[in-house]
Order: C-alpha cells, then sequence, then structure tokens
C-alpha cells in the first residue's frame, strides 16, 4: 500500500482541524503547523523499511525521535494476548512508512529503561490503534504503562455506526475495517489468511524466536494497515459530525475495560440495557405474527446473540422460544465446524462458557446437545494442544477453551499413563496455578471471593490421590482456609 501524498491543501486543513480537535479533547497543546510537514514525506512511503530493536540504547535513542511525532500507530503480538497472555512483540509505525519491531520477549527492559513507557503515556502524541483493549491490559500488568491519547479505529467504526442507525454494531476484523474505510483490505488479505492459518496451527507462533521475515511482515501489516487512508477518513467523518466527544469516552473505556473490573461493569451494563430495548421492541413488532430469524434485522439477531437465556423469559415468552431457536441454530454451527474447520473451534472466545450455560437450559434436547458438543470439542483440544504449543508451556498462554478442556482431566496420579505427557503435564501446571490464585484472592487480594463448589470438591480428592506432593499441600491449605471462613461457595 502507498502512503498517500499529502500536498494539497485540502490535506493541510484536514490534518490541522483534526489535530486541534483531538488537541483539545486531551488538554494538551496544539499540535504547531509546521509539524504538519512531517506527514507528507517526498515520496510514497515503502512499507517494507522494518527494524527489530533488542537493545536499550537503541531504544532509548528512537523512543526520543518518536516523541516529536504527531501520530504514530502502534500493536501488539503476542501469545493469547491480553490480561494475563503475554505480549511478545510491540510494533509503532510511522507515516513514513517505517515499521519498528520492539522485541520484548528478548528483552522485557524496553518499556522501562528504554523509554517506551513514557512514548506511550505521553498525550502530546496521538497513538492510532486497532481494538486495543487487549493490547492496553498486556501493557499495564505486565509493564505498568497506561496507554493515552489513543485513536482506536475499531471504536471508530462502532461510534460511526450507531450515528448512522445501528444500536448494536458488531467489531469487525481488521481486514474488514480496512475495506470498509480504505479498500486496502485487498493489500494484506490474503497475507491475512496466511497468518490466521499459523496463528491456529501454532499456539505459541509469537513466542518463536529468532523472529523470521515473514513473522516481520505480518507484524507490520498489523501496524500499518490503519494508517493514513483508514485513521483519516474516520477521524474526519468523527470531527464533521461532532462524535469526537462521545468517541474519546469509547475509547477510554475500551483501554480500562481489561484492566478494571468497574469500567467492565459498567460497559455490560450499557449493552444489557441495549438488548433488552431491542428485544422488546422486536417483540412488539411480531406481536400478531410468527418470529423467524431469518427475518431478523442485524441488530436483532445480535441483541439474540448477547441475550442470556435465562434472561430471555423475562422478556415475554416469545422471545424465550426465539433465544432457544437461536440457540439451536449455534450448535449447528459448532457441530459443522467440528467436521470442518476444527483448527478455530480452540479459539473461539467464550465458547466454553456458552455450552457451560447452555447446559442448565430447560429444554432437554439442547441441555444434551451442549453436553455432547462441550466433551467433544475438549477431546479434540487434548488431542491436538500438544501439536499447537512447543515444548513447555504456562498457563497464560492456552486460550480459555483451552484451560477448561485441560481441567476436565481427572488423573489418579501424577504419572497416569491413560493421558498423553504433554497433557497430563500442563493439568498439573494449571491445577497449581488455580489454586495459587484462590490462595491470593483469599488471603490477600479479594477475600469475598469463594471458590466454587466443583474446584472444593476436586481439591478434596486429592488428599487421597498420588498428586504432586506441593499440590496436595496446597490444596490443604486453601480447603483450610475456605473452612474458616465458612462453607459458602462461588
Amino acid at each position: 500500500m502507498w502512503l498517500r501524498h499529502l500536498a494539497n491543501k485540502q490535506d493541510r486543513l484536514f490534518f490541522t482541524k483534526v489535530h486541534i480537535q483531538m488537541a483539545d479533547l486531551n488538554n494538551i497543546p496544539i499540535f504547531p503547523g509546521a509539524r504538519l510537514d512531517l506527514l507528507r514525506p517526498s515520496s510514497p512511503a515503502v512499507y517494507h523499511q522494518k527494524e527489530v530493536i533488542t537493545e536499550v540504547p537503541r531504544c532509548r535513542q528512537l523512543v526520543h525521535v518518536l516523541q516529536r511525532e504527531c501520530i504514530i500507530s502502534v500493536a501488539g503480538e503476542g501469545v493469547a494476548l491480553g490480561r494475563e497472555g503475554p505480549l511478545t512483540l510491540f510494533l509503532v509505525g510511522t507515516f513514513y512508512g517505517k515499521v519498528y519491531a520492539f522485541d520484548c520477549l528478548v528483552n522485557n527492559e524496553l518499556f522501562d529503561k528504554g523509554g517506551l513507557r513514557l512514548l506511550l503515556e505521553n498525550t502530546k502524541v496521538l497513538k492510532v490503534a486497532f481494538s486495543c483493549c487487549f493490547l492496553s491490559a498486556a501493557l499495564y500488568t505486565q509493564f505498568a504503562v497506561r496507554l493515552r491519547n489513543v485513536f482506536d479505529t475499531q471504536i471508530a467504526h462502532l461510534v460511526i455506526r450507531e450515528l448512522e442507525g445501528q444500536k448494536l454494531p458488531e467489531r469487525l476484523t481488521l481486514f474488514d475495517i480496512c475495506q470498509c474505510y480504505s479498500g486496502s483490505g485487498n493489500n494484506y488479505g490474503w497475507r491475512t489468511d496466511v497468518k490466521d492459518m499459523y496463528l491456529r496451527r501454532i499456539g505459541d507462533y509469537w513466542s518463536q524466536r529468532p523472529l523470521t521475515c515473514e513473522m516481520l511482515e505480518f507484524a507490520a501489516d498489523d501496524v500499518m494497515s490503519f494508517i493514513p487512508e483508514v485513521y483519516r477518513r474516520q477521524s474526519e467523518f468523527l470531527e464533521e459530525h461532532r462524535l469526537l466527544p462521545k468517541f474519546k469516552a469509547r475509547v477510554e473505556e475500551e483501554i480500562l475495560v481489561e484492566i478494571n473490573q468497574e469500567v467492565k461493569n459498567m460497559r455490560g451494563e450499557r449493552i444489557e440495557a441495549i438488548v433488552m430495548g431491542v428485544l422488546r421492541d422486536l417483540d412488539k413488532q411480531y406481536k400478531d405474527k410468527t418470529m423467524k430469524l431469518e427475518e431478523l434485522s442485524d441488530d436483532q439477531l445480535y441483541a439474540l446473540h448477547l441475550l442470556q437465556y435465562d434472561d430471555a423469559s423475562k422478556i415475554t415468552p416469545r422471545i424465550d422460544k426465539l433465544k432457544t431457536d437461536y440457540i439451536m441454530n449455534e450448535m449447528k454451527a459448532i457441530e459443522n465446524d467440528l467436521y470442518t474447520d476444527q483448527v478455530m473451534i480452540a479459539g473461539r472466545n467464550g465458547l466454553g462458557d456458552d455450552l457451560k450455560t447452555w447446559e442448565r437450559h430447560p429444554d432437554e434436547n439442547v441441555k444434551n446437545k451442549a453436553r455432547m458438543l462441550r466433551q467433544a470439542i475438549y477431546t479434540l483440544i487434548l488431542k491436538e494442544i500438544g501439536r499447537r504449543y512447543s515444548g513447555f508451556s504456562v498457563p497464560q498462554v492456552f486460550t480459555e477453551l483451552e484451560k477448561q478442556a485441560l481441567r476436565s482431566v481427572t488423573p489418579v496420579s501424577s504419572s497416569d499413563l491413560n493421558f498423553d505427557p504433554f497433557v497430563l503435564g500442563q493439568h498439573w501446571i494449571l491445577v497449581e496455578h488455580d489454586i495459587d490464585q484462590a490462595l491470593f484472592n483469599l488471603r490477600y487480594g479479594h477475600p469475598h471471593i469463594q471458590i466454587s463448589k466443583d474446584f472444593s470438591n476436586r481439591l478434596k480428592t486429592y488428599e487421597n490421590l498420588d498428586v504432586p506432593e506441593n499440590i496436595q499441600m496446597k490444596a490443604k491449605l486453601l480447603l483450610s482456609i475456605q473452612s474458616s471462613k465458612g462453607t459458602t461457595y462461588a
């Protein structure tokens, strides 16, 4: 993709207006007009000028340069990236087409001693990102970095769609965002498909070293595909329609949602209110008609997707039946994926929790189907997990569904020959991690949190099994603390 040459008067006015507006929103000085010349390179950008940084001195040198930029783009690569999943590679892109890959797996001092923290917390440098919530959580929990002054292209898309009349716009992939706002998705489409194939088959892809040219190409796409065109068009639209205050508030929510539970609850309440409103309107709309899933709008279908089945009956029996129909359709799609796209299953967010919830459905057909699917998925994951990860892994790198599958294993000893050695080893590592987390919550972190009854019963069985000694000791300690606090369960 080529960087548009910003030489005409209209481009100058556009960047001046947007930068002034963003500066006012963040209570920071207006960007000097002279700085706009930096956004007009003398020749089109080449998106293959990449540099890998592993040394603190070079990092500090680049941070000094980047802090003089008006706008940069940022992205992160990692394994199950988020609050627990490690950030292994941090990317910064410039409007010149240069990409800097800071390898924080090789050197975790790049944020502190290298100065990246100063860059990311600098309110005078606008960071353009895509769906930054998990990157923000990883930066905050692993490096104590709090992102500031961010332009999130995913959030911009949602705010724009809301203005156009959608109540529950769905999030798009980076490829779709590029297609929607710049048409540049075609430049990255095939590489996106290849990268997704790698990520599905190699769970710890971004922890592998040394970095290959292919890995750097994939990473560069993630940081350069939305500047300048996507950013330019979105920011122009937001400014023209006076949406910047709303946009800024939503971006702050995105930055904090995986860090602050209160913010997460507030977002959940906001979305829940919209969902209930959409479905109540749907019930009125079809008051004298039979509702069919294929006749529903995108908003109505997404509202059904987000609605918990036990809340459906609180609206009307008609919505309750429609939700059950939706669940059955979802399970048919999941069953089809088990035969046609098995690799995708392990990375599907929230699937395990959905199936567990559906197992409590009053309809026996739904309940039995959900139980069968969950067991089939666990079996598939346990069969393939040793191939997805290289050697020793830690619990933080697994997807939530993979963790649930590993927890479902019931060995009778620390060396039970009925299980694959990799699966067995990771099971005991995950069990110890869960016990350590529960001990921390009960003793130091959140004393009001209780362990589940199923977890408590599992710990009790360890007293009479040949399990690793350290796990047996910690299990006894946890049960003792739980008993002293009472026998209530989460």
